[in-house]
């Protein structure tokens, strides 16, 4: 018995999805149908998630005490965050004329998340079975502004440093969005649509499934 578990904010939870089946919203579901057919073993789900959370109380979230057995099950993990924290920052940024907010986010975004890492990784260090962790970068609801483009742009570019996690990779959310965002984000022009979560499965799916199926 394998065991998907996805952490993070309103990505996660579909939030913008207007499927009309439940099955097909957002990227959790058809990803975890992936998952079975390619495996062809059973599956459950399991979900660490608050919407409006930042990274630090998604990290404060899932790495409580009662959450750790689930953790060190999962051999399948996958990730959103960050996005709260910056578009906050945005609009402090606009109020302000200064990018300090952005910056902050930044620093803090990324030592929270590798927190997080650092922390799944000790949690499943004595895990029998092998398992992997996906991560989506950022995309730029607003690609015509260049400050909070800048901004994304450096901050995705530390994102790949966690790579050095044997079991991570970084999935590249913010090429797929950055030439078609109008035609991919919802009508509040910052959650996709269902477009845009198909083009999120679209890239999960790309980044394989080692080291739980070799290529």
């Amino acid at each position: 018995m394998h065991t998907y578990l996805a952490i993070g904010d309103s990505l996660t939870t579909a939030e913008g999805s207007s499927s009309q089946s439940e099955d097909d919203q957002g990227f959790v579901l058809p990803y975890l149908r992936h998952l079975k057919a390619e495996l062809r073993e059973p599956f459950q789900l399991k979900t660490l998630v608050q919407n409006m959370a930042t990274a630090r109380q998604l990290y404060w979230f899932a790495s409580n005490y009662q959450h750790e057995q689930t953790i060190y099950d999962a051999t399948v993990i996958t990730i959103t965050t960050g996005r709260n924290d910056f578009l906050d920052a945005f609009e402090i940024a606009k109020l302000t004329k200064s990018d300090r907010a952005l910056s902050q986010a930044d620093t803090l975004t990324y030592q929270a998340l590798e927190a997080l890492i650092r922390y799944i990784v000790e949690t499943k260090q004595h895990a029998r079975q092998p398992y992997f962790i996906r991560i989506f970068n950022l995309y730029n609801p607003y690609p015509e502004t260049d400050l909070l483009d800048e901004v994304i742009r450096r901050y995705n570019k530390k994102l790949m440093t966690l790579e050095t996690y044997k079991q991570v990779k970084i999935i590249n959310a913010y090429d797929a969005f950055q030439k078609h965002t109008d035609a991919l984000l919802a009508t509040d022009h910052e959650q996709p649509n269902d477009a845009g979560y198909q083009t999120l499965v679209a890239a999960l799916i790309g980044s394989g499934l080692s080291p739980l199926k070799k290529p």
